[in-house]
C-alpha cells in the first residue's frame, strides 16, 4: 500500500520539474553561449512576472537575450509521442503543453519581444525530445535548417521539427549561426 500523501507527490514532482529545469538550462546555456552557468531555471517553475522585464521571466528557462525561444520544460509521465498525432488535438497532453507555451510567447508579443517557441519533453527511460516550430524563425526556412524531419501536424500553416535534445547542436547549429550572425 502507497502511504504518501499526495502533497508528498506534489513535492516530489516539483522537485522533479526543478531539476530537470536546471539540467536543460544547463545543456542549453553550454550549446548556446559555452557556458553552463549562463541560462538558468525560471524561479517558481515559470510562474515568476516581473512587470519590468517580462523577457527573461516567460517559460522555465532564464535565457540570454540573443537566445530566440521561450523554453517549456515538462518532464512527465502524462504524455506519449502519439498525442501528437490525436485528433482533436485539444485530446493530447502533448499539445496542451504547447499551447501554454504559446500562450506565454504571446504575452511576449504584447510586451513588444519577439522569441520562438521550444518544447522539451522527457519521460522516465526516454530521452529528452525537442520541439520548435520552424515558422517561428524570422528569415529561416526549411532548407536553411537543413534537418532532417520536418512535421507537419493539425496546423498546416505550421512546420514542427522534433528531435532528440542530445542532437540541438546538430539540428540547430545551422540556425544558430544565422541569428548570432545577425547580432
Amino acid at each position: 500500500m502507497n502511504s504518501r500523501t499526495p502533497e508528498a507527490v506534489g513535492r516530489m514532482s516539483k522537485r522533479k520539474g526543478s531539476k530537470f529545469q536546471r539540467v536543460i538550462a544547463k545543456e542549453l546555456g553550454i550549446w548556446w553561449n559555452n557556458d553552463p552557468k549562463s541560462f538558468h531555471s525560471t524561479p517558481s517553475s515559470g510562474g515568476l512576472r516581473w512587470k519590468t522585464d517580462v523577457a527573461k521571466t516567460a517559460g522555465d528557462i532564464v535565457t540570454s537575450e540573443d537566445f530566440p525561444w521561450v523554453v517549456e520544460c515538462k518532464n512527465r509521465e502524462s504524455w506519449h509521442l502519439e498525442d501528437l498525432f490525436k485528433v482533436p488535438p485539444n485530446k493530447s497532453k502533448v499539445w496542451e503543453f504547447w499551447r501554454q507555451l504559446t500562450h506565454d510567447v504571446s504575452r511576449l508579443k504584447e510586451a513588444g519581444t519577439n522569441k520562438a517557441r521550444m518544447l522539451i519533453l522527457k519521460r522516465n527511460r526516454l530521452d529528452e525530445l525537442c520541439m520548435i516550430a520552424i515558422n517561428d524563425i524570422p528569415n529561416i526556412t526549411p532548407n536553411e535548417a537543413s534537418v532532417p524531419l520536418f512535421i507537419k501536424f493539425h496546423d498546416p500553416s505550421e512546420i514542427y521539427l522534433i528531435f532528440p535534445l542530445e542532437y540541438i547542436s546538430v539540428v540547430l547549429e545551422p540556425i544558430k549561426s544565422i541569428i548570432k550572425s545577425t547580432k
